[in-house]
């Protein structure tokens, strides 16, 4: 499932059952900005996130960085934090570059070093597996082992081009890595 994460915790209980995967869309780390993106807030969308770690549903979070609105230091400082501390440093972590489409024209397409620095705020606050799409020269669909940095799954796009892992492991150095691996 991909989703925006607004669910009623009921419904989504109800849902659980029927899913193997969920991706969540993390539009940013602040209600007054999520208000101004979605016409919505932060606070449904942690819920879900919550939801779907305690009914062990494989998830990755996405988070579109879009320049002036969620971009920030601070924010992106505070959101991961906030990850960490709820238990999502082995969750999945993609910052996607944006593009101005649509309703969003008036804003510039996400700078390389706004993905970069929001890849290294992530990883420093201890987030295991963090990714950046839409920039394909810069390898940020690879993933690495958390322990020895060894590269274990190499990415073109949606194609795996090698993959290096033992039975969910780093074959290295024997990290477990964080999946579904049967």
């Amino acid at each position: 499932m991909v989703s925006n994460g607004y669910i009623n915790r009921e419904p989504l209980l109800d849902l659980c059952p029927h899913l193997d995967a969920a991706n969540i869309d993390l539009k940013c780390f602040d209600n007054e900005s999520y208000k101004q993106l979605t016409s919505g807030g932060l606070h449904p969308v942690l819920e879900t996130l919550k939801t779907l770690k305690e009914k062990n549903i494989w998830l990755e979070i996405t988070s579109l960085l879009i320049p002036g609105y969620n971009d920030g230091t601070e924010m992106m400082e505070k959101m991961c934090a906030w990850l960490v501390e709820n238990n999502f440093s082995d969750t999945p972590l993609h910052f996607s570059r944006f593009f101005p489409t649509y309703r969003l024209t008036d804003r510039p397409a996400t700078p390389e070093r706004s993905l970069l620095q929001a890849k290294e705020i992530a990883e420093r606050a201890g987030i295991k597996y963090v990714y950046i799409g839409n920039l394909p020269h810069l390898q940020g669909e690879n993933t690495f082992c958390p322990h020895c940095h060894t590269l274990l799954v190499e990415r073109q796009g949606f194609d795996v081009t090698s993959n290096r892992l033992a039975a969910g492991k780093c074959h290295i150095c024997g990290e477990a890595i964080a999946g579904v691996w049967q």
